[in-house]
């Protein structure tokens, strides 16, 4: 089958990117033709990554994939106008590159963006093949929401646009099941689906992986908690690093590093130096190969969501694969889910004292913290497994190209 992807950001970039890379891998490795177009790869820092051209398309084939990659308006976390322009500029240079390709069976737009959508919207009209769209992050309803953007004409109208591209797609793929019920009542049930993100579990467990030398060398009576990802609006880490600031958590014997970048990486920053916070450090984003050599060298994982967040994210799901407790902070559906599985502890607020307490309870009784790892473990092998929601997306693709009519 020959299977058209759209997305705005790719590996080499980070953030949101993981779940289309892994799909357009294991379909190529399943015998589907994958054809991926994006923009030349320069998020979050707002310029080319080395190796890339700002402004001249390329065309790469790895793993069985091709990957053009077309130039953009280029912006970073903190250039919103920018990105927003970027966004737009790659609807016509987009549909360009596409259609200089013959047609496919399938396209899949991955969103966000919504301009991502359009693009799917119009080839797919065009060449009279279905289109499939996957909503693999905070869709633009919650965006604009935790922004207190929502109510701004532009706002308004995106979030209109998204909705009506979510009405014309054959079929809706979501990641989060909190995402699925935003939908209701946009989308019909029978062309709505919940895929989650598969995790490779042995990637994660792989014991012969060599120590990264990112994180501190082990210190006698200390141990080490690390927070891997984003630093977006969407997990709001410099409340916790400023509670961190408390006299009774800098009594812990706990040292705290935050690896990542984000629109809140600036601000955590500025905390710890303000404080002269000797235990909490902020680390620049590692490659993605680096990343369960991290997790695996940690004694605890931590996590951080605004109030309401209804998505688990990639990083709860990796912290589970590493086997480690976690901790989730924030009144939010990751916390929810480490509550049910026991998995770690998770405190709805930031406040010191709960900070505290979680913490002191992980200290305290390092045999149950163990437990505790193994059960995240079991969990995501029972339900993200990678095998699985591949196969899921397999029957996701057959069923749509049994409804073509044969020209």
């Amino acid at each position: 089958m020959n299977i058209l992807i759209f997305v705005q950001n790719y590996p080499p970039e980070r953030g949101a990117v993981r779940y289309t890379y892994d799909l357009a891998n294991e379909l190529a490795l399943r015998g589907h033709h994958i054809h991926v177009v994006t923009v030349t790869p320069h998020y979050p820092i707002g310029r080319a990554y080395p190796g890339y051209s700002a402004w001249r398309p390329c065309v790469r084939v790895k793993e069985n994939v091709r990957v053009t990659r077309v130039p953009t308006i280029m912006g970073n976390n903190r250039q919103l106008a920018r990105r927003m322009a970027g966004f737009l500029a790659f609807l016509p240079i987009g549909f360009i590159a596409a259609s200089l390709r013959s047609k496919p069976d399938i396209i899949v737009a991955s969103v966000p963006p919504p301009t991502i959508a359009c693009l799917g919207f119009l080839l797919g009209r065009i060449w009279r093949v279905p289109v499939v769209q996957l909503l693999r992050d905070v869709e633009p309803h919650v965006n604009f929401g935790i922004r207190g953007l929502e109510k701004k004409f532009v706002a308004r109208m995106l979030i209109r646009l998204a909705n009506k591209m979510y009405r014309s797609a054959a079929k809706v793929v979501v990641v989060e099941p909190g995402h699925a019920s935003l939908l209701h009542g946009i989308v019909p049930q029978e062309r709505l689906a919940v895929i989650p993100r598969g995790i490779d579990v042995d990637r994660f467990q792989n014991r012969a992986c060599t120590p990264s030398d990112v994180l501190p060398a082990p210190k006698p009576g200390r141990k080490l908690a690390v927070y891997m990802g984003t630093m977006g609006v969407v997990h709001d880490t410099p409340r916790v690093v400023r509670a961190l600031t408390d006299p009774q958590l800098r009594t812990l014997p706990l040292d705290l590093v935050f690896i990542g970048d984000g629109e809140c990486a600036m601000r955590c920053r500025q905390i710890v130096e303000e404080h002269h916070l000797t235990s909490v450090s902020i680390k620049k984003p590692v490659p993605l190969s680096q990343v369960p050599a991290i997790l695996r060298q940690a004694d605890l994982l931590l996590g951080t969501f605004r109030d309401g967040t209804t998505a688990i994210g990639a990083k709860v799901c990796e912290y589970f694969a590493a086997g480690k407790p976690v901790l989730i902070v924030g009144k939010c559906e990751a916390g929810d889910l480490v509550e049910r599985v026991g998995s770690g502890w998770a405190c709805a607020s930031p406040a010191p004292s709960t900070l505290f307490e979680a913490l002191r309870a992980f200290l305290e009784d390092p045999v149950e913290a163990e437990r505790r790892g193994a059960r995240g473990l079991d969990y995501v092998r029972e339900h993200f497994d990678a095998g699985k929601c591949h196969d899921q997306w397999e029957d996701v693709l057959h069923e749509l190209k049994s409804k073509v009519p044969c020209e």
